[in-house]
Formats: structure tokens, C-alpha cells, sequence
């Protein structure tokens, strides 16, 4: 189970169509979903390794950290 302190939704593109779901964890990782394949398939991977307080897209995915 995930709890998150914030999460993003990004816009659709070619390689992930219906966008890519960004979560700030209560663990203080940012993890990635491809959203296509969230029910069937694992999360994108982790950024950081110091706790990430916040999640936003705009273009790209911005995450706040202290790395």
C-alpha cells in the first residue's frame, strides 16, 4: 500500500498515452506509473533518494527534493 504526501497526472504522449502518474510517498521516494499499465504492470522507477515533499507536472514531471 502507497500513502502519498502529493501526486501528479501528466498529459498524454506518444509513448505513454494516457499519461504518466507521479506519486510523492509517504516513504519520501517519487515513484512513476505509466497509467496505461497501472493495473498490469509495475511502477516507472524511483528519482530520488532523500524525501520528496511534492509532485507537479508541467511539460515534464518537477519534484522537490533535497537531492
Amino acid at each position: 500500500m502507497f500513502r502519498f504526501h502529493d501526486i501528479a497526472w501528466s498529459q498524454s504522449s506518444e509513448d505513454y498515452p494516457r499519461g504518466i502518474i507521479a506519486g510523492a510517498l509517504e516513504s519520501g521516494s517519487l515513484d512513476l506509473w505509466d497509467a496505461e499499465k497501472l493495473q498490469i504492470g509495475p511502477r516507472l522507477g524511483n528519482k530520488h533518494q532523500s524525501i520528496v515533499g511534492s509532485a507537479e507536472t508541467w511539460q515534464r514531471f518537477v519534484s522537490g527534493s533535497l537531492d
